[in-house]
């Protein structure tokens, strides 16, 4: 014999999911008014078909829904009308941190708008500095690191030798490395699209994140485009005179080592700045590799 079970009643995924993307953006709204507030939620899948590639989420710059007016009204009335924010089934899959991100960058698009401001170019795909000014307003970072290369008078790349640099002492390779990194330069195509939300900004926003794990309890199914798992947040905790060591959060590493030296010792550096330290051999035996959420 089998055993069924028989709904008590009808399955409101659909409309939990859209109600805590609601609360959200009037979360959002709140900490910046200039963000439109009424806007009309959809979702679907966000695979841009045989050309490959994933639209995690979009707002239209001019408002393409309205109130629905019964024919008998009066045809000259004002009706409202209403922006569309769409958010991918696979954005839904995402942490809800990443989907929050998703959600305040398509609000920063809408700032725009309610400003004047041309955030965007090139058939709405560049995000120029005028959008990443907004995002950084609302608490997104551009964290994007590249090296700054020095070419020698052979055209060839050459690494530049920090004038205070002493490779025998751990301070200096923390302090002044060798090679020079900086901010990466904008993307080709997209610009500055990527901004990414900070710790400060998505510890702010503890109670949407609480609700939006909650309730957005549905996904797309799998697909071949489907977006992956989120992925960990590196990052590299150096300590004075430790070994180089794997371990998944900096909690983790506290506990292994006992205690975190309260002298100023211990630094939290970019992981590309550990992997530009490591290809140039200059890895002190002092520090932790970090992998947490």
């Amino acid at each position: 014999m089998t055993n069924t079970t028989t709904p008590t009643g009808p399955v409101t995924l659909g409309s939990d999911t859209i109600a805590a993307l609601e609360s959200a953006w009037a979360d959002i709204h709140d900490r910046h008014p200039d963000v439109i507030p009424n806007v009309v939620f959809i979702t679907g899948s966000g695979r841009k078909g045989n050309r490959g590639g994933l639209t995690l989420g979009h707002v239209t710059l001019s408002p393409n829904w309205s109130s629905y007016r019964k024919a008998e009204d009066d045809p000259e009335a004002e009706v409202d009308r209403f922006h569309e924010v769409f958010i991918a089934a696979e954005t839904l899959a995402q942490h809800p941190v990443r989907l929050l991100q998703t959600l305040i960058h398509e609000a920063a698009h809408t700032i725009a708008i309610t400003r004047g401001v041309k955030d965007v170019s090139r058939q709405n795909r560049y995000h120029n500095k005028r959008f990443r000014a907004i995002c950084e307003e609302m608490g997104l970072a551009w964290q994007h690191l590249a090296y700054k290369v020095v070419k020698n008078d052979e055209g060839l790349g050459n690494v530049v030798d920090h004038p205070d640099f002493d490779p025998d002492l751990p301070e200096a390779i923390r302090t002044n490395p060798r090679y020079l990194t900086c901010e990466a330069k904008a993307d080709d195509v997209i610009g500055y699209s990527d901004m990414e939300i900070t710790e400060e900004t998505a510890e702010s926003y503890v109670d949407t994140l609480t609700n939006l794990d909650s309730h957005v309890s549905v996904q797309g199914a799998p697909v071949k485009l489907a977006a992956s798992a989120p992925k960990r947040r590196r990052t590299v905790c150096m300590l004075p005179y430790h070994e180089v060591v794997h371990v998944d959060s900096f909690e983790d590493a506290v506990d292994m080592l006992g205690e975190v030296p309260e002298d100023g010792e211990v630094q939290r550096i970019g992981v590309q700045v550990y992997q530009g330290l490591d290809a140039r051999g200059l890895l002190a035996p002092h520090m932790l590799w970090i992998e947490e959420v």
